[in-house]
């Protein structure tokens, strides 16, 4: 295999490509949405659109990671997708539980009350984002198992960017909601129409094994995707149904704004879950330990410059989309949380990866109940300060019990004197700022004490992996 630099330099550059347009594309959402629906529709959208991705993910019940654990192991075949038989089986069972759920959410949504009238109206429009969001995800996760991380990660951005395009063409047309909700439908099954398209011809039968293990085995995946997915939307839905429609609406731009400096995680942890797979296929444990410290550097480091980024801009960003700079307070929060969590490293998919799936449920799970009940707490009484204050304390309860485990299962170390301090410090100024604004000069002096630290100690890795990238870049032009 390729030696980890220029392996997430180049698998990464692909994602990193699809982030930046799913970037864009949502912000740019955003900003037309704004302008096409009323301030209760916004708001009455975000709710539902969260409704409706977190049903599907949890249709598919996590059966998709056999097909990790199976196929990852096996040596890549250039141009060529294993394990058809077993996506298809894998395909058909996301497919019905799908509509399953496509159903029990219409019998929910009709249950509802007038004080809900809006979300209720957005969620059952946009029930077949249910079945999409199951079917392409095995697909994502097929491609992924087979190394072929770039194709599978553009998907996102293909998402994204195809809702924007569509948004932008009713925002000219002059159309209402209804054609939101047909773009936002349509845009959800394109993932699927492309990633059958891309291995068409191209994919062999064998291995096809599925038991009924695997099921019971992605039940407890299932815990983690939701955990996972839960902490980006459930907050959402929370605030929709326990708070007022302008503080959704602020504090939805807030989060997807937040979510952008978590996008270094999210590029390179897809990067190395196949990678490591492999590494325990052949027993390398110094090659896995090289793979955990190359995705926690590069992470961190990315969560950490956009956080100082935000900091700075970040009212100027939500400014953008009109009156929605009442979510800075909830957007330095929620940064807070992502901040934490990238300083530990991929923990909990290390885990799933290395047979320690039961543990990480228990704790995933935990931290999720514990996510549930203080949205329950503090969102009524202090809304969106009190989503983010939520969310920061689940994953600062999931990073510190997930450390632990980890270690005493013969992990990578996380709670390392740099990290750990870089994270503390930059956590604190920006809870710190949001709380009390007056402390905004003390808040930006943590994090630039965070970004020096970091910056000084991995300097060696980050320069290499820039030069990977660059690279790579230029292979690409190339190429072309």
């Amino acid at each position: 295999m390729e030696n980890p630099k220029r392996a997430y330099a180049i698998g990464a550059s692909s994602v990193l490509f699809s982030r930046a347009t799913s970037i864009l594309s949502g912000v740019l959402s955003l900003w037309l949405l704004a302008r096409i629906l009323t301030t209760e529709d916004f708001a009455g959208y975000a709710v539902a659109l969260s409704v409706v991705v977190m049903t599907g993910y949890i249709c598919g019940l996590g059966i998709e990671r056999a097909m990790i654990l199976r196929l990852a192991a096996l040596p890549p075949k250039k141009n060529l997708f294993v394990g058809r038989r077993m996506m298809q089986r894998v395909l058909g069972i996301a497919a019905v539980l799908s509509c399953v759920g496509l159903v029990a959410v219409v019998l929910i949504t009709s249950r509802t009350g007038d004080d809900q009238a809006a979300n209720a109206k957005w969620i059952f429009w946009l029930t077949p984002v249910v079945p999409a969001t199951a079917v392409s995800l095995v697909l994502i996760t097929w491609h992924q198992a087979n190394h072929k991380v770039g194709a599978s990660q553009m998907m996102q951005g293909l998402n994204d960017g195809t809702r924007c395009l569509l948004f932008g063409l009713i925002f000219l047309a002059g159309f209402g909601a209804w054609s939101v909700a047909t773009a936002a439908i349509i845009a959800a099954f394109l993932p699927f129409l492309v990633l059958s398209l891309l291995s068409r011809g191209r994919s062999e039968g064998p291995p096809d094994e599925f038991a009924a293990g695997d099921l019971l085995a992605g039940l407890q995946f299932l815990v983690l995707r939701v955990s996972q997915m839960g902490l980006n939307q459930f907050d959402i839905i929370a605030m929709g149904f326990l708070s007022t429609s302008l503080e959704t609406a602020q504090y939805a731009v807030a989060s997807r704004v937040a979510a952008i400096s978590n996008v270094g995680q999210l590029s390179f942890m897809h990067t190395y879950a196949p990678r490591v797979r492999r590494h325990l296929a052949s027993g390398d444990d110094e090659a896995i330990a090289r793979e955990y410290h190359v995705t926690r550097v590069l992470s961190f480091s990315m969560t950490l410059g956009l956080a100082l980024a935000f900091y700075l801009f970040g009212r100027f960003a939500l400014g953008l989309f009109g009156d929605f700079t009442g979510g800075y307070g909830p957007l330095l929060i929620l940064i807070a949380g992502h901040l934490i969590t990238a300083s530990l490293g991929v923990q909990f998919m290390h885990m799933s990866m290395t047979d320690n799936l039961r543990i990480s449920v228990v704790l995933r799970g935990l931290g999720l109940a514990i996510f549930i009940v203080a949205l329950v707490l503090l969102v009524p009484g202090y809304g969106g300060i009190g989503a983010g204050l939520a969310y920061v304390s689940a994953s600062v309860f999931m990073g510190l019990t997930g450390s632990i485990a980890l270690r005493l299962r013969g992990g990578p170390p996380t709670l390392t004197p740099v990290f750990s301090t870089a994270a503390a410090v930059a956590a604190a100024g920006l809870v710190a700022t949001a709380l009390v604004p007056s402390l905004w000069i003390a808040g930006l002096l943590a994090l630039t004490v965070a970004v020096a630290l970091v910056a000084i100690t991995e300097r060696t890795l980050l320069q290499s992996v820039s030069g990977e990238v660059l690279e790579a870049a230029r292979g690409l032009v190339r190429a072309r």
